[in-house]
């Protein structure tokens, strides 16, 4: 086959357009990561939002962030998952796996409402075979 009084192989194409202009592998990067951008979140609302948590949501399945310490001259915090059942003047109880936990108001940092915990699938016992049902 000959493409423009050359020869050549049958599976080349004899017209490949080139734009004039590339733009550099780096500015592509760049604009694909400046799209791609989403501006993060904390996965527990920023304090101004915290208080919403309240009387209202006793009796529902929360994550309360809480402060616990200083150490190094920075604070240490613990996330407490469970059912919200007390709301005190100065504390709140949430029932933990491992039982209830008392937290003073002034050391919650952030807190929200949660989707009730998934049931676990129930698990096949040693010596049974399900395929026989």
């Amino acid at each position: 086959m000959a493409c423009d009084g050359r020869l050549i192989s049958p599976g080349v194409a004899c017209r490949v357009r080139i734009p004039s202009r590339v733009p550099a592998p780096r500015r592509l990067w760049r604009r694909a990561l400046a799209v791609s951008r989403v501006p993060e979140q904390p996965s527990i609302p920023t304090v101004e939002a915290a208080r919403a948590l309240g009387r209202g949501d006793v009796g529902h399945r929360v994550v309360v962030r809480r402060f616990v310490e200083r150490r190094d001259g920075r604070p240490v915090f613990t996330d407490v998952v469970g059912d919200l059942i007390g709301w005190g003047d100065r504390d709140i109880t949430v029932v933990t796996r491992r039982g209830p936990v008392t937290v003073p108001i002034a050391a919650i940092v952030a807190g929200k409402r949660i989707p009730p915990r998934p049931e676990r699938r129930p698990t096949s016992e040693p010596g049974t075979d399900e395929a026989d049902d």
